[in-house]
């Protein structure tokens, strides 16, 4: 992943101009690019025992954003991908805190494309949930 500039030289045999150098310019994009890098989930204005936030996804053009599988480590954030099957879509995670046990605070969405993976990881605003009223 990343860009590669190379000059690329051959002889021609000609006097004039012995060699001539070609500049090649080599682009390979990710499988998947997500922003943010990390995701900070904001409580809801409804309740401190939930929170929520949203990444923007894009799918390399050589893949199928139908194959895309957008699924949480930890049962108390919830995915959902909208729209579902494009190359460019969002990534919306709800994280609830209610339940008999005190619910994690960070997981890994995992983004899988095929056999190609991408983490992204989650977390919640804990410092916004204790302020909340």
């Amino acid at each position: 992943v990343g860009t590669s500039v190379v000059n690329v030289s051959f002889k021609t045999g000609m006097t004039r101009e012995p060699q001539v150098t070609i500049p090649v310019t080599v682009n390979v994009q990710p499988v998947v690019t997500v922003q943010p890098n990390d995701l900070i989930l904001n409580p809801n204005p409804n309740g401190a025992e939930s929170a929520s936030g949203e990444a923007l996804v894009a799918v390399r053009e050589d893949l199928d954003p139908k194959k895309v599988t957008v699924v949480s480590d930890v049962p108390a954030f919830v995915v959902r991908v909208d729209p579902p099957g494009e190359r460019a879509f969002r990534v919306f995670v709800e994280w609830s805190g209610k339940g008999k046990t005190a619910a994690p605070t960070s997981a890994l969405i995992h983004i899988r494309v095929g056999k190609e993976n991408v983490d992204l990881p989650v977390r919640v605003n804990l410092a916004r949930v204790v302020q909340a009223p």
